[in-house]
């Protein structure tokens, strides 16, 4: 029963993005998959905070990562993705150009 209960809830966190960088990664595992990677790389993938957040994970360096928590919100006209108050976006690859770019 444990086991079934811990599926149902994998299943549930599972997102399809269409970006390049995403993966069904979970924090560890993007970090693992980051360890390989060049500084400056990225990776895409859900939040653990809910179906409208993403994550945003970059290597700045060896063993150095920076979170980026993405919320998207849907309006009439097309989704938002916001950082914060004060930075929002029309697409995926804007926030990560901003926030990997000028840091």
């Amino acid at each position: 029963m444990q086991a079934c209960k811990k599926c149902a809830e994998t299943d549930q966190t599972r997102q399809v993005i269409k970006h390049p960088n995403f993966h069904n990664f979970n924090a560890t595992q993007a970090e693992n998959f980051l360890e390989k990677q060049q500084h400056g790389d990225m990776v895409i993938y859900p939040s653990s905070k809910g179906m409208d957040h993403l994550a945003v994970m970059w290597k700045v360096d060896d063993k150095l990562y920076q979170h980026i928590d993405v919320t998207e919100t849907n309006t009439p006209s097309r989704p938002i993705l916001a950082v914060d108050d004060k930075h929002q976006y029309a697409n995926s690859d804007e926030p990560i150009a901003t926030w990997t770019m000028c840091k």
